[in-house]
């Protein structure tokens, strides 16, 4: 992931660089968001009596965050507080 990510940065500016620290919080916030999409699907599978997650339960999630606001800006992995804090130093 760390290797996709510094291929976008480098469409965007040649010269931008990144720190370890922002590459890892990068990953934590992806994988975050990307597992509470699929258990969300899910969800929405079981709802309507299925155990088989379906093409059309993603497209369901994708359109009520949408329609309620929580896609793709408002929600994200960030919204909780324990990922990507700055190390403490002593």
């Amino acid at each position: 992931m760390q290797k996709k990510i510094r291929e976008m940065g480098q469409k965007i500016n040649p010269e931008l660089r990144w720190s370890s620290d922002t590459l890892e919080c990068l990953h934590q916030a992806g994988e975050a968001y990307i597992t509470r999409y699929f258990e969300d699907a899910n969800s929405a599978a079981l709802h309507a009596g299925r155990v088989t997650l379906n093409k059309k339960d993603m497209d369901y999630i994708r359109n009520m965050r949408m329609r309620h606001g929580i896609y793709p800006g408002s929600y994200t992995a960030l919204d909780d507080r324990r990922l990507c804090q700055p190390p403490l130093t002593e």
